[in-house]
């Protein structure tokens, strides 16, 4: 028998996989056969046999066959002592550790051995630190491995307490006593355990899942074979998942369901948060899981694992046919199109999730992609389980608007009874009364998600979205008393009493902000949907489809007004009595009755704009007007309603005043002035004041700037915008001065607005005026050492080489040029701090609501500093869209001009150290783009000259002296425009002879200027934009060109003097025709230089000639003068240029031009031939005057 065992021993050594496990089988056979051999001696004779010694394959052969052979050992179900148990476990400890591979399939012995012997042997085995199994369940997480997961996961029920207490990779604080023994054996004892479900809760957690990410990351050693730990983990995460059995489908009726908490964690931690963002073993692991909880997933849990990361990841590898992970995402697929064959709920659910974050890719290959890699093969199993799963789901779910009607609004109904019945499990007490609210609203939230899906489906018929709508709006604002509602007679109310139910407020937030981000969208998409039938009128004739038909007949339907509908239901339920406004928190019943008041106020107006809009009339412009104001009456009414804090009973009442004087042509009241100001003007400005109301449109740019800066959290502020932005266009052609000063302030405003008021937004420091006063000193003096100092070092081309200006110099004139152009034109001359403070508070007399929210932002809900600066940013962000929409809009309004400083003054602000680059940019873009892209000509008729003098000196400098580049150029857009703007003819006289001398200072200031950053490019374009300069120009240019101080520059004069011509075109003689002497000592400059390199001084004559020619070419020089010098030293210039052959030609040219006759030009130009030699060198002495006695 011993003979017969060892030979059975030697045979577990064996390589081949088949012949371990033979012999292993014949031992456990035989020990459990005969009674002469105990397990101990089995063991012994096992190791004796068996010794681990060598390296390589034998070494791992050898382990192999002891493991084995410890496994037919206990198998063999002979009773095994402590002391043996302790043995064999240390064995398989150390087996393990020699080898990682052999981990595993130690793990499940050692499994084995646990499961066979006794409580008190496994305590032995654990406990202590000289216990074999102590160094796997003591491990840090970090330093543990999968094996020992799966060993402290099946043996969690039979753990002693302090085990459990010490093993890192099982939760604390949970008491594993209650848990069954078979919970991983038996799946029908789990299923219907409270303890089961406990304990997944507390291992399913967010914390505990990331501390154990290192040892599930470790499962993909064993890839492409799952790992023996999943099967337990989904076993504990679903109850009645078989762990000794992988499932990679169910074929009963009723899967067993996780928990949604627990399944969230684990998908959000596990798989989203590590696996897909990982290696190709990893996504193929969670690939793999996917396969496995597919089949166990309700339609309420379908959007915890369809996440927007694994469906990009399904995605990407879909579409590359030669990816790694190519055939198990088309297995994915194959696995969805049999999932959705189930219920028509699960099919909608999975549409909707791919619909929403599945991408192209995936919806291509779910509706028959897949089959388009092997063309021809009609008979693709992958492509007709595709196309099964996402075409069945298609067909009634819409993925591309074939949703079929009947199928979502049983969809919709059973949402509906799914969030009704959220809260079903809150009649229990204790724990399970907390577990089960925390449930109920976990599912009420989801119902709330899925019923906005359905929404944004296209094909969803109207019926389906309004009942939506309203079903949304009752359990956003109202609680609803049943029995009061049964008296009512109408059905609206009666409806709504019958499917609603009380729920918390955060619950009545989400609903509220979802209704109003879908109403929003709902009647968007009904605007856009006639302009889109217009563009697509121009297809191609023929036979329409059906989803075409269908399209037309919805086109056919009457437009419906989502948004009013469930402002009309508001209403209903308001004047019923049924319902009571639920959105303030317990004991805010002033609140409450202040919002109650505004929202009465708003519906008034609100019947008496829609009894107007039902009567027609009008012409469009007045029907534009009409609804854009009624959009925004609507979706203030539900902000009011929904966020009772944010209701202001001032812009109600502001509202019924535009309404009524705006739309009905009713007087304004007289005290409309005095409200608007908030008393805040003094009695000499507000005397001849007081007695006139403010404009219209002042009252609704206040209400409109108010709800811009509104921070309407929790509710979204999108909407909103957008209707305050369409709400400003629609009217924007009656803006007026005080309305764009509002607007103007805003964006003026500093960032950092701790130095200043908050409601003196445009007043100026004494310390700015110093800093200015002292910058213009010191140019001054700067232009006095440039002018006596010499220039000789200043020899190399280009403009480089001028000197940069300071940085403190840039910052300080960055400064100066906000501050000028924050404070106006009105408020230069003013000296006193009395007058400015009585400038600041008329203007803030129409703006009151504008100041307050300033010191909202420094004291309420900004909160911190930073927070507040955000809050500012946003705001100017919006303003400047409305500026945007001005220019656009209104493209000839005077009030463009005016607008150019406190653009310019916001710019600069943003564009400083510790700014804001990204409102920079929006500026830059609003005033080079926007502003100036306008009619200048036409914008020009509201021009003062006082005020233009001061705007296009500012403009001047900050694009000649900023250090910022995004300021300098759109300082000399503006300029350029404001140029325009002086030259057209709807400006006054006098403005053009401002234009004039702005030109010429802007020339002297190119020329002059040693820190000018002008660029000759910007004055040729100033020149080409605004031919009526050219007069002004012209002197300039041309003494550049005479005295410049250096080479350079009067090179660069002479080009800026040839574009300036060509600009003139065919009046440019008549324009030289007053400037010879000028153009005669510039041309004698080109002659005599001095220039230190050739080149510089060919190009000078090249260009001098240029002018002569456009100026009519020998009649400029018949007179006297000037000319004369300019002749001589023509004639003179040639003996010293001999050696340059361009040089000499464009001296040839130059006497040509000057010549006074033809036969003198002709007789100069022998000379000068005479004088050169081929190739342009010097001819010999005598040869000149051989020629001329030959002559």
């Amino acid at each position: 028998m011993i003979y017969a065992f060892k030979r059975l021993c030697r045979g577990l050594g064996s390589s081949r996989q088949g012949a371990r496990q033979g012999f292993s089988l014949a031992i456990a056979s035989l020990l459990g056969a005969v009674q002469c051999l105990g397990p101990a001696e089995a063991v012994v004779a096992i190791e004796g046999v068996l010794e681990p010694v060598g390296k390589g394959s034998e070494l791992r052969d050898a382990l192999l066959g002891r493991i084995f052979g410890y496994a037919a050992v206990i198998r063999s179900g002979q009773p095994l002592p402590a002391a043996l148990a302790s043995s064999l476990a240390t064995g398989l400890v150390g087996a393990a550790a020699k080898k990682s591979f052999l981990r595993e399939v130690a793990g499940a012995v050692l499994l084995e051995l646990c499961t066979a012997v006794d409580s008190a042997t496994l305590a032995g085995l654990v406990e202590g630190a000289s216990a074999p199994l102590a160094p796997w369940l003591t491990a840090s997480a970090a330093d543990s491995s999968p094996d020992a997961l799966l060993l402290a996961l099946r043996l969690w029920p039979r753990l002693p307490a302090a085990a459990a207490a010490a093993c890192p990779l099982l939760p604390g604080g949970f008491k594993a006593k209650q848990l069954p023994a078979a919970m991983f054996s038996d799946p029908a004892a789990a299923a219907g355990s409270k303890a089961v479900a406990a304990a997944a809760a507390a291992f399913f957690t967010k914390q505990h899942l990331t501390a154990l990410l290192p040892v599930l990351r470790a499962t993909t050693a064993s890839h492409p074979r799952l790992h023996s730990v999943w099967p337990t983990l989904l076993a504990l995460l679903i109850p009645g998942f078989s762990a000794d059995k992988e499932q990679r489908d169910t074929g009963s009726k009723a899967p067993a369901r996780p928990a949604a908490a627990a399944l969230e964690a684990f998908w959000s931690t596990v798989v989203d948060g590590d696996l897909v963002a990982s290696s190709h073993e990893r996504k193929y692991l969670a690939f793999t899981l996917f396969q496995l909880l597919l089949p166990h997933l309700g339609p309420d849990q379908v959007s915890l694992v369809f996440t927007p990361a694994f469906l990009r990841c399904l995605a990407l590898n879909l579409k590359k046919g030669d990816s790694y992970l190519h055939a198990g995402a088309k297995k994915c697929a194959e696995r969805i199109g049999g999932f959705c064959e189930r219920t028509p709920e699960v099919r909608i659910a999975v549409a909707l999730a791919l619909q929403r974050h599945g991408g192209a890719e995936l919806e291509r290959f779910a509706t028959g992609g897949a089959g388009k890699e092997k063309k021809g093969d009609k008979a693709d199993k992958s492509k007709g389980a595709a196309e099964g799963g996402k075409d069945a789901a298609g067909k009634e779910a819409g993925t591309d608007g074939a949703v079929a009607a009947e199928g979502l609004q049983q969809y919709v109904r059973q949402l509906q009874d799914a969030f009704l019945s959220g809260g079903s499990g809150e009649d229990a007490s204790g724990e399970d009364a907390e577990a089960g609210a925390g449930a109920g609203q976990q599912q009420r939230q989801w119902a709330v998600e899925q019923l906005c899906s359905v929404l944004k489906q296209r094909a969803a018929p109207a019926a389906a979205k309004l009942e939506v709508l309203r079903f949304l709006a009752v359990h956003a604002l109202f609680s609803v008393n049943a029995a009061a509602a049964k008296k009512s007679k109408d059905a609206d109310v009666k409806a709504a009493a019958a499917r609603s139910v009380d729920v918390p407020l955060p619950l009545r937030q989400l609903c509220a902000a979802r209704l109003i981000t879908l109403a929003d969208s709902l009647d968007k998409q009904q605007q856009q949907h006639p302009q889109q039938q217009q563009g697509g009128k121009g297809g191609k004739g023929g036979k329409g489809s059906a989803p075409d038909q269908q399209q037309q007949q919805q086109q056919q339907a009457p437009r419906q007004e989502f948004l009013g509908s469930v402002a009309a239901l508001v209403g209903k339920l308001q004047q019923s009595g049924a319902a009571t406004l639920a959105t303030a928190t317990e004991g805010d019943e002033a609140t409450l009755e202040t919002a109650q008041a505004v929202a009465d106020t708003l519906q008034r107006t609100l019947a008496r704009m829609q009894a107007r809009l039902a009567a027609g009339g009008g012409t469009p412009a007045e029907q534009q007007r009409l609804r854009a104001l009624t959009h925004l009456l609507r979706l203030l009414l539900l902000h009011t309603l929904a966020d009772p804090a944010s209701a202001d009973a001032a812009l109600a009442a502001d509202l019924d005043t535009v309404e009524a004087v705006a739309v009905e042509g009713r007087v304004a009241p007289q005290q409309a002035g005095k409200a608007a100001s908030g008393g805040s003007g003094s009695d000499e400005e507000e005397g001849g004041e007081a007695e006139q109301p403010p404009h219209w449109h002042d009252t609704l740019m206040d209400v409109l700037l108010a709800l811009l800066a509104r921070n309407a959290a929790p509710l979204p502020s999108a909407p909103l915008r957008d209707a305050v932005e369409h709400a400003f266009r629609a009217f924007a052609d009656e803006l007026t001065a005080t309305g764009m000063g509002d607007m103007l302030r805003v964006l003026a405003r500093p960032l950092d607005s701790s130095a200043q008021e908050d409601g003196d937004v445009y007043a100026s420091s004494d310390e700015e005026e110093e800093e200015e006063e002292m910058e213009v000193d010191g140019e001054a003096e700067e232009e006095a050492e440039e002018e006596s100092e010499e220039e000789e070092e200043e020899q190399e081309q280009g403009s480089d080489e001028e000197e940069e200006p300071k940085p403190a110099k840039g910052a300080a004139a960055a400064a100066a040029a906000a501050k000028q152009a924050g404070s106006g034109s009105e408020e230069e001359g003013s000296s006193s701090e009395d007058e400015e403070a009585m400038s600041d508070e008329a203007m803030f007399r129409m703006d009151a609501k504008l100041a307050s929210y300033f010191a909202t932002l420094k004291e309420g809900k900004g909160g911190a500093a930073r927070a507040a600066r955000d809050e500012l940013v946003n705001f100017k962000m919006r303003v400047a869209g409305l500026v945007e929409a001005f220019c656009k809009r209104v493209p000839t309004s005077p009030l463009l001009p005016g607008a150019i400083l406190p653009l310019l003054a916001g710019l600069a602000g943003s564009s400083r150290p510790g700014g804001h680059q990204a409102l920079a940019e929006r500026l830059s873009g609003l005033i080079t783009n926007k502003l100036c892209g306008c009619k200048a000509e036409a914008a020009g008729a509201g021009l003062e000259a006082a005020a233009l003098e001061q705007q296009l000196r500012r403009c001047l400098y900050l694009a000649s002296r900023s250090t910022d580049k995004r300021v300098a150029s759109a300082a000399w857009a503006a300029y350029v425009f404001l140029q325009r703007a002086a030259a057209g003819g709807a400006a006054p006289t006098d403005c053009h002879a401002k234009g004039e001398e702005s030109a010429k200072a802007a020339a002297s200031d190119f020329f002059s200027k040693k820190k000018s950053r002008l660029q000759r490019g910007q004055l040729e374009g100033l020149a080409r934009r605004v031919p009526a300069l050219l007069p002004a120009l012209l002197p300039a240019v041309l003494k550049a060109a005479a005295t410049a101080r250096n080479e350079h520059l009067r090179v660069e004069a002479f080009h800026l003097l040839a574009a300036v011509l060509k600009s003139a075109g065919s009046g440019a003689p008549k324009s030289l025709s007053g400037c010879g002497p000028a153009l005669a000592a510039a041309t004698l400059a080109a002659v005599k230089g001095p220039f230190s390199k050739p080149q510089r001084h060919v190009e000078a004559l090249k260009l001098a000639c240029q002018a002569l020619e456009s100026g009519g070419g020998a009649k400029l020089p018949a007179g006297k003068g000037g000319w004369q010098d300019v002749k001589a030293a023509a004639a003179a210039a040639p003996d010293s240029a001999a050696d340059n052959a361009k040089l000499c030609a464009a001296l040839t040219r130059l006497e040509g031009l000057l010549a006074d006759g033809p036969a003198e030009q002709q007789q100069q130009q022998q000379q000068q031939g005479g004088k050169r030699g081929k190739g342009g060198a010097a001819a010999p002495k005598g040869g000149p005057a051989k020629k001329k006695q030959k002559s």
